[in-house]
């Protein structure tokens, strides 16, 4: 497991999917969510690096690199989106 996970931040989240092109692992994927906008996803977070390129690449603050690996882990397995088909570029 990386010693950082990506946090996504929904509020700030514009849907474009600047985050997905940065991933080197190509494991970061857009995902339709409770909220209106598809978010950034990461089914499988132990494949992450926790290089921070997606935090980088966003413009809008909608992903933040976080040290508290165990919460953000089971974040996104308690948080699933609503629907698991890819709405994001690649």
């Amino acid at each position: 497991m990386p010693k950082r996970l990506p946090w996504v931040v929904p509020e700030y989240c514009e849907g474009c999917t600047s985050c997905v092109g940065a991933c080197p692992k190509g494991i970061l994927d857009m995902r339709e969510s409770a909220e209106e906008t598809p978010i950034p996803w990461l089914d499988d977070p132990s494949g992450c690096t926790g290089c921070g390129r997606c935090e980088e690449s966003c413009p809008f603050g909608g992903i933040a690199m976080t040290a508290h690996v165990e919460e953000a882990t089971q974040r996104f397995a308690d948080r699933r989106p609503l629907r698991k088909e890819s709405v994001g570029v690649r």
